[in-house]
């Protein structure tokens, strides 16, 4: 592998600088610094792994061959700094003269990736050509990422978090522009969801959006609004403990047979609370829905008294036929207010065991529900 050090500021201050192109691959495993003068090309795998720390200064340009990656401390610890500016941002890219989508693959964190690793103006472009690592890869580690962009890259999801503990994701995800890209924007963990600021910029295609998955057990945190909505997958269950706000004008949109369900094993407190003007909407990711198209909200046992929704449209679910309403509450009271509760396949809201609407639950609109607006599945 070839790499580059500064030269002593002292030590031919009149020579030229000659910009180079430097291949490398293999392993970075001590202090590197890539120059801003210089463009670096990836052939292959390069691995930041075994102690190495690689800075990279801003306005660098970082190309890549085919199918080439950058991977971080996935034997043991590694960091990147790619500090950028605005007007130096650092640029990771495609050594192709007319490169497309997918181009190369991707910038991949893993578990040994150190907590300074930094990502800051970075662009990424041409990338994600493993459809399943995305073209920004985060598993069990920690990584700020600002004020970069993504653009022009294919796979399944530009950025993928991949499991995690509480205290890995996103150290910062805050004024990151992501557009143009052919998947999902970000997959990550619902927990990891709430790390994400309204002060990215997020478009996707038709059908694409935040896919997030796994078990919510926040003690009291918020999915906010990044105005794009949350996808769940066919036949994922969303268990929902802890606290779990819902700014508003969320969206949230489920595949066939998939779960919202709130206070199955321990205590669950989901407060919706949208307003009127920006209400939250729980639906379908089917983009022609038939009623039942998924199961829909389910408030069980351990659900919190305080549990509410709150300028809230619920729609084309039901389809399960022993939680068999857009939403079920079973053996809990729950509030739900000023919401437009729709096309269910069978009830708007059923009712279960000694499950029911608080006295606070008024002002609600009811339409196109099969079996009818509030029922009872014994």
């Amino acid at each position: 592998m070839l790499s580059s050090c500064k030269k002593d500021k002292d030590d031919d201050d009149d020579d030229p600088i000659v910009p180079q192109t430097i291949t490398v691959n293999g392993e970075i495993n001590t202090n590197v610094t890539w120059l801003a003068e210089n463009t670096y090309l990836v052939d292959g795998s390069l691995d930041v792994d075994n102690g190495g720390v690689l800075t990279i200064e801003p306005g660098t340009t970082i190309k890549f061959t085919a199918g080439s990656c950058i991977t971080v401390g996935y034997n043991a610890a590694g960091t990147i700094i790619a500090n950028g500016t605005a007007e130096k941002p650092i640029t990771f890219t495609s050594s192709a003269a007319m490169p497309t989508a997918g181009a190369w693959s991707g910038i991949r964190c893993y578990d040994n990736t150190q907590s300074g690793t930094i990502f800051n103006y970075c662009n990424v472009k041409y990338s994600g050509g493993d459809e399943y690592y995305g073209s920004f890869h985060i598993a069990n580690c920690k990584v700020t990422l600002t004020n970069s962009t993504f653009t022009n890259n294919a796979g399944n999801y530009t950025i993928f978090m991949y499991d995690g503990t509480a205290s890995d994701g996103f150290a910062s995800f805050t004024g990151n522009t992501i557009t143009g890209n052919t998947g999902h924007a970000i997959k990550l963990p619902i927990n990891f969801a709430t790390q994400l600021s309204e002060s990215n910029t997020i478009s996707c295609s038709t059908g694409k959006g935040i896919y997030v998955s796994g078990n919510y057990n926040l003690a009291d945190a918020t999915i906010k609004n990044i105005n794009i909505p949350y996808y769940i997958g066919d036949s994922e269950n969303i268990e929902l403990t802890g606290k779990m706000n819902v700014a508003p004008g969320v969206t949230f949109k489920f595949g066939s047979n998939a779960t919202l369900s709130v206070g199955y094993d321990a205590s669950g407190f989901l407060n919706a609370a949208g307003t009127a003007a920006m209400p939250i909407i729980f639906t379908t990711s089917v983009s022609t829905p038939d009623p039942g198209a998924w199961y829909g909200i389910v408030f069980r046992e351990n659900a919190h008294s305080g549990c509410n929704l709150t300028y809230c449209n619920v729609s084309f679910g039901g389809h399960d036929t022993y939680y068999s309403g857009n939403v079920s509450i079973e053996n809990c009271d729950v509030t739900i207010k000023n919401s437009t509760i729709s096309n269910s396949e069978n009830y708007g809201i059923t009712l279960r065991g000694t499950g029911a609407l608080s006295a606070e639950s008024t002002g609600n609109t009811f339409t196109g529900n099969a079996a009818g607006d509030v029922g009872t599945n014994p």
